[in-house]
């Protein structure tokens, strides 16, 4: 290279060093700096928490040196889909979209030092109410729900309690006892935490139904769940006091046979119980009450009263039995507007009236030396007292109490059959022939 060009070179270089050139992305003057700031807390703000579709105004600038003229300022966040800002060149509003986390990024353009930026963490969570938990491994709490957040407590221990109030993506929001101390000192008891680092225990199961009736060889359906909706173990599984009684699978039940069954469904040590109640349908049959008594919503005393004051004499229909209840259909409204009219009551309870009873024969012809028997049918079969008297009103002839004829004398005799009250229900006459066959 000549010397010639190479001076000139040299004199080109040292005319542009004496340019002065702007720079809008480095700061020149290491002082200069901007801060997101609270005026109504004079604190820079470096994690805010926001409810799902609250807003939040409290955002300022702050800029150092104080002298400095800012000339264009520009807010955005860096997740629109989780929260959303406008802003002016000196406060801003922040609008929670949805639960997550994302970052606020302010920047300034000054007329003496160029862009200077600065950014804080923004959660938006989703409210819970005061849901209890427990930490289940040694884990670090933060500001907000990003691990580049800001450190409240580097190794929270095993076991220490807090209230879960608000999920926020992968972190729950939540609040410390008052005696908990965290390691930035401060007073402030929210903090957010990893969901897979904290326990939440089930406090509570519930079923859609604690009394089902079934007659045998039907079908009906349980729905089960367990709170709070977020407990870290929401697993159940049913377990019958008579499976016998009634099978579930899945909350689908089907009956068996006759008799009462309790189906239980556990989550984490809490359950809860449905009584079922499987029966044997009987032809609607009248009766009434026999005495003041408790009608229930199951067969046992231990399922829910329906009424307890049953009172003697009311009438009734008979429609199953379950051991030893009777399922009966009442009157309408019997139980109220807001219920069915049917119950359950013990069968010591239920008065059934016989309604007509059968003999075999009316006319027997028998030799003396025979014996035979009057056969007797009472209806219902379900009648409270079923006994039948027979009382000889002509002849001589023996009847015992179950309706065993032994001739005396020859001759005809009548055999009247009463029911349990007293009421007569057929005679029976009785030709007694002397060892004379019978003619068929």
């Amino acid at each position: 290279m000549s010397k010639k060009i190479l001076v000139m070179m040299l004199i080109i270089i040292s005319a542009i060093s004496f340019v002065k050139q702007p720079n809008l992305n480095v700061m020149a003057d290491e002082k200069a700096k901007i801060e997101i700031w609270s005026e109504s807390l004079n604190e820079r703000i470096e994690h805010r928490s926001i409810e799902v579709g609250n807003s939040n105004p409290n955002f300022s600038i702050k800029v150092t040196p104080s002298d400095t003229t800012i000339e264009n300022v520009t807010w955005v966040t860096e997740n629109i889909g989780v929260a959303t800002v406008e802003g002016n060149n000196s406060t801003a509003t922040v609008y929670g979209v949805s639960e997550g986390s994302t970052k606020l990024v302010l920047s300034a353009l000054t007329k003496k030092y160029g862009i200077i930026n600065y950014d804080c963490v923004i959660s938006i969570y989703t409210k819970i109410n005061d849901i209890s938990g427990v930490i289940k491994k040694t884990t670090t709490l933060y500001r907000g729900a990003d691990s580049s957040s800001w450190v409240r407590t580097e190794k929270a221990k095993v076991g220490q309690e807090l209230t879960i109030i608000g999920s926020c993506g992968n972190y729950y929001y939540v609040k410390l006892p008052d005696n908990y101390i965290f390691d930035d000192n401060r007073s402030k008891r929210e903090a957010y935490v990893l969901k897979s680092d904290v326990n939440i225990p089930v406090t509570d199961v519930v079923l859609d139904k604690d009394n089902i009736v079934l007659p045998v060889g039907d079908n009906s359906s349980l729905s089960t769940e367990v709170y709070p909706n977020i407990a870290s173990n929401k697993n159940y599984n049913y377990k019958l006091s008579d499976s016998g009684v009634a099978e579930i699978n899945n909350g689908s039940i089907k009956t068996k046979k006759e008799g009462m069954t309790v189906i239980t469904a556990v989550a984490d040590n809490k359950e809860a119980s449905c009584n079922v109640s499987v029966y044997t349908p009987i032809n609607a049959t009248s009766g009434t009450l026999a005495r003041n008594t408790l009608l229930y919503a199951g067969a046992s005393e231990k399922c829910r009263v329906k009424k307890n004051d049953g009172k003697k004499g009311d009438s009734l229909k008979v429609i199953g039995k379950c051991g030893s209840y009777y399922y009966v259909e009442f009157s309408a409204n019997y139980f109220g507007n807001n219920s069915d009219n049917k119950a359950f009551v013990p069968i010591s309870d239920v008065y059934i009236p016989v309604e007509r009873i059968e003999v075999s024969e009316t006319n027997i012809i028998m030799n003396i030396n025979q014996k035979t028997k009057i056969n007797v049918k009472v209806y219902p079969e379900i009648a409270t007292n079923k006994n039948v008297e027979f009382k000889v009103t002509k002849g001589k002839i023996y009847v015992n109490k179950i309706g065993e004829i032994k001739p005396i004398v020859e001759g005809e005799s009548i055999i009247d059959v009463y029911g349990a009250n007293g009421e007569k229900a057929h005679s029976c006459t009785v030709q007694v022939l002397k060892d004379k066959v019978i003619e068929s």
